[in-house]
């Protein structure tokens, strides 16, 4: 096989995946290419499998494993700055209620917004996605998307001040 060729070939598809884990894969166009150039090694036309779409499995499967690697990885550093705000104050007692008492307060105002806003929220602020991504996805329009995030913003700001 060429690899020139099957680099300019498979190219929008590396571009294609890398857009969309751009923001949370560090060097995600890097880590796609790699995945395709892997899946070149370990292909196997005896399998009766198209090269095309297998390719497009081990790019799409390649980067979205090391998504859930960079998103736990940053859960775990989350962690590590409670554990750390924990022990710069271990006998302040009246800092850790405040604390829980905000956290407490922050859940029960996101379980009060409705599935959809609060679905919303989520892709935003977690998953660092576009508002014309979620709009795709809920088929709707980003006008919309805005719409609902403003509002679910507005309440929450509602509910904790």
């Amino acid at each position: 096989m060429d690899k020139q060729h099957l680099c300019q070939e498979f190219k929008p598809l590396v571009k294609k995946y890398a857009g969309i884990y751009r923001r949370s894969v560090p060097d995600a166009e890097s880590e796609a290419w790699l995945a395709l150039l892997q899946g070149v090694h370990s292909f196997n036309p005896e399998q009766g499998v198209p090269l095309a779409g297998y390719l497009e499995s081990r790019v799409k499967f390649g980067l979205l494993n090391l998504w859930k690697q960079e998103m736990k990885r940053k859960q775990m550093e989350c962690q590590g700055d409670n554990v750390l705000a924990y022990i710069a104050a271990p006998d302040d007692p009246q800092a850790e209620l405040v604390y829980k008492e905000i956290i407490e307060r922050m859940l029960t105002a996101l379980h009060e917004l409705p599935q959809r806003q609060l679905m919303v929220l989520i892709h935003i602020f977690v998953y660092g996605r576009k508002l014309a991504y979620i709009a795709q996805v809920l088929g709707i329009t980003v006008q919309a998307v805005n719409q609902i995030k403003n509002r679910a913003l507005r309440r929450l700001k509602s509910r904790l001040i």
